[in-house]
């Protein structure tokens, strides 16, 4: 309940701000267009709305392009250590990492351990629950180049939100039975990124109902290449399967963030 009315307020907040944002623009917009004479020689009127919309529509846009253009200039020009490039494709298609991923929640593939035969997954960014993920003001979506496979992989920039929550599930019918498996965020923070000095809180809740949580603090990690978050640890149930939940959480401060990439999660044996 509690965590519920904490979401409840950051979105009111966030909300507040667009609506003044929104209410500025208006203003200027009906100003402007109080002190424009037509070529024609009429004078626009406040009641002339379908210009003024039309105007704002176009701004909004402009303003939209330039924020994505700004983001995607600024990770070409940024050099990782992984060697890893950004192309312009299109990021409305989803892109899996490698063979072992599952580009396709329907649609499961996975890779098996040369020594012991268990399987592993990779999950994409896509097929995690992101909180206004499809948002272009607090988050936008990239391709990259992924060493490790050679191919295309599409990513989750984080541009700036308060409010950071991001969920992914996976069946457990997949995994090996009796095998131990650990859970694990794959991420990098860009150079720039701030808002990091509060701890997120990684939470794994198993299929019998048990949970684990444990606290990083980002700001300590290492900038500009690939890192895993560890979430837990579980045992593949071998009869009684069921799912896996696994989460990157931090909500509570209300301190807004910035310059995080995600790239996916990895369910993996563990050694």
């Amino acid at each position: 309940m509690g965590t519920e009315l904490s979401k409840e307020k950051a979105v009111e907040k966030q909300e507040v701000e667009v609506r003044k944002k929104k209410k500025d623009v208006d203003e200027k917009a009906v100003t402007e267009m109080k002190e424009h004479n037509r070529s024609d020689g009429t004078t626009i009127k406040e009641t002339d709305t379908s210009s003024k919309f039309e105007k704002q529509e176009v701004e909004v846009k402009k303003k939209k392009k330039e924020v994505d253009e700004k983001a995607v200039t600024e990770m070409k020009e940024h050099n990782r250590s992984d060697g890893t490039t950004i192309k312009e494709t299109d990021t409305s298609s989803k892109f899996s990492i490698s063979s072992v991923f599952q580009s396709d929640p329907e649609e499961e593939k996975c890779g098996a351990e040369e020594n012991s035969g268990t399987k592993s997954f990779i999950l994409s960014a896509r097929n995690l629950s992101i909180t206004w993920s499809e948002d272009w003001r607090y988050w936008c979506w990239f391709s990259l180049k992924d060493p490790a496979s050679n191919e295309n992989i599409e990513v989750a920039n984080l541009l700036n939100v308060c409010w950071l929550e991001v969920i992914g599930k996976f069946k457990t019918t997949n995994l090996s039975p009796g095998t131990m498996y650990e859970v694990a965020f794959v991420v990098m923070l860009k150079e720039q990124a701030y808002g990091w000095k509060i701890p997120v809180t990684l939470r794994l809740v198993c299929p019998d109902g048990k949970s684990q949580e444990r606290k990083e603090v980002l700001k300590e990690k290492p900038r500009g290449q690939w890192i895993e978050l560890l979430v837990g640890n579980f045992s593949a149930p071998g009869e009684k399967q069921g799912e896996i939940e696994f989460s990157l959480l931090e909500y509570n401060s209300g301190q807004w963030k910035s310059g995080l990439i995600i790239k996916g999660a990895i369910i993996r044996p563990k050694i």
